[in-house]
């Protein structure tokens, strides 16, 4: 009787809360920083065992009292931004390797939101498990607050799955932060 309800409470559990292959976050985001300081933080993408995903681009977006924003490939180069991105530098790379593609979890497809699957056949892709285990692509991205006003903003990390804009996207949730005005400097009498 006491193995049919572990099974049980086990089975209710797997059902309970939807897994996803593919998590897209931002980690260590200040919750504040001074205007003209340098804010550093992790842009991460998690994917599960057995999962690939083809990722054409990643993004920033900075919302809120200003914006800012930079594309960037998986390999961590700089394709485009509005230039407060100072540097976004690699930690952590998934194997990239030629197979079956699949990946699911929550993004955006055909332009809402929600739950999907992604099943992209054979080609190359980023994160290939098969056993062994989560594949994870870290970038530690450093911005520069000089030119973004002072007020709240929030951040988000987008990987592109296509190169079409806005077609087969995972996203991380808002992160919010502020950027507080700087002191006027005042010289000494």
């Amino acid at each position: 009787m006491a193995a049919v309800l572990t099974l049980a409470v086990g089975g209710l559990l797997w059902y309970a809360a939807p897994a996803s292959a593919v998590q897209v976050s931002l980690v260590g985001v200040p919750t504040s920083t001074v205007q003209g300081a340098q804010m550093t933080f992790v842009a991460q993408v998690d994917i599960n065992s057995d999962e690939a995903i083809p990722i054409a681009s990643l993004r920033i977006d900075l919302t809120g009292a200003g914006t800012a924003n930079a594309v960037f490939s998986p390999g961590g180069a700089i394709t485009s931004q509005t230039g407060q991105f100072v540097s976004i530098t690699p930690i952590t790379t998934a194997p990239y390797g030629y197979g079956y593609r699949s990946g699911y979890g929550y993004g955006y497809s055909s332009g809402s939101y929600g739950y999907f699957t992604g099943n992209w056949g054979y080609g190359y892709g980023y994160g290939y498990g098969y056993g062994g285990g989560s594949s994870q692509l870290r970038y530690q991205v450093t911005i520069d607050t000089t030119t973004l006003p002072a007020g709240s903003y929030n951040a988000r990390l987008t990987v592109n799955t296509s190169a079409t804009p806005g077609d087969r996207q995972f996203k991380s949730g808002l992160t919010a932060f502020t950027i507080a005005a700087a002191e006027p400097w005042v010289e000494p009498e």
